[in-house]
């Protein structure tokens, strides 16, 4: 008998690991749909993150963002006219990203990142083109 570690079937994967529902942003003229996609379970290292608590929650110290946070590592932007896709491309410095949103009259949308190996988020401003 092995003593190592095995990986399971991709059947058992599928059936105890299932992906997250993807995020959605809508913009406020219902022309573009954001969706993100976060791992399906945090991982080691962030589980074992240092964390304080105040009132109840659990937040991170350095970010101060709540803990044990995942951040989305894809974005596609959808043209809800033409249906069409298009996957963007993160920051290449990201660990991830989170807190999308959609300028209420422009045709702009932000979101943060966070930067790899450091405790720091970088805020990141979009222009929507195609937008008629």
């Amino acid at each position: 008998m092995s003593s190592s570690y095995k990986e399971p079937s991709d059947v058992l994967k599928r059936l105890l690991l299932p992906p997250k529902n993807p995020s959605l942003a809508l913009s406020s003229d219902y022309q573009w749909l954001i969706f993100t996609q976060e791992p399906p379970l945090p991982s080691i290292e962030l589980l074992a993150k240092p964390e304080e608590k105040l009132a109840g929650i659990r937040f991170d110290p350095q970010l101060l963002t709540p803990s044990r946070l995942d951040f989305a590592s894809t974005l596609v932007l959808q043209h809800m006219k033409t249906g069409e896709k298009q996957e963007l491309t993160l920051p290449e410095n990201s660990e991830g990203i989170r807190y999308i949103k959609f300028h209420p009259v422009k045709s702009v949308f932000v979101f943060a990142s966070k930067v790899k190996n450091e405790a720091r988020l970088e805020l990141y401003q979009c222009q929507l083109v195609g937008t008629a």
